[in-house]
């Protein structure tokens, strides 16, 4: 799976979440729903509202769109609620937001995502499929932006774009990386 690991504030998030709907695109939150009837993120403001309850997003637009998501039923906390099938339907570009905490009074962050799989699975016709060039052309023109405003570092055996702004808070002490910085 082609995954571009992330440091990003939340400003520099937004920044990414604004290209892909400025470009027509929206996002269906990961979340336990009721109805088997998944959110469309097709506005900022409803980003911001679902960024609250989840930090894994998954990214579609109508010239990559092949076959709906699908909602799987599964029992959980004694009742029973729908999640999207991953890697069914779609095909989906996964974003994981950066996720930031307090822990023993100091601000700490860990790397998020943005990826996507080589195949999909095809309901309709009955197999894993290679997605269409439109999803492989939105995929690259959203980590082209993304790579605008960031830098690639090495951190431990891993490498990671990070914000520009995220740079100067992990240089300067005010956010630390929840992340090992070294193999042990």
């Amino acid at each position: 799976m082609p995954e571009i690991g992330i440091l990003l504030t939340r400003d520099e998030e937004q920044t990414v979440i604004r290209s892909i709907l400025d470009r027509a695109g929206w996002l269906v939150p990961d979340f336990q729903y009721e109805v088997p009837v998944p959110a469309l993120v097709k506005t900022h403001e409803d980003y911001l509202r679902w960024r609250s309850k989840t930090r894994l997003f998954f990214v579609l637009h109508d010239s990559f769109l092949v076959v709906p998501l699908e909602l799987r039923q599964v029992g959980r906390d004694g009742g029973l609620g729908y999640f999207i099938a991953q890697r069914t339907g779609g095909p989906t570009i996964e974003f994981l937001s950066t996720l930031e905490f307090q822990e023993d009074a100091r601000r700490w962050v860990n790397p998020g995502f943005i990826a996507h799989h080589r195949t999909f699975w095809d309901a309709e016709s009955r197999a894993n499929v290679k997605p269409p060039q439109a999803f492989v052309t939105f995929f690259k023109e959203t980590i082209a932006i993304m790579k605008q405003g960031a830098a690639l570092k090495k951190i431990g055996v891993r490498r990671y774009w990070i914000g520009n702004e995220m740079s100067v808070l992990l240089e300067n002490g005010t956010m630390h990386l929840g992340i090992q910085r070294e193999r042990r």
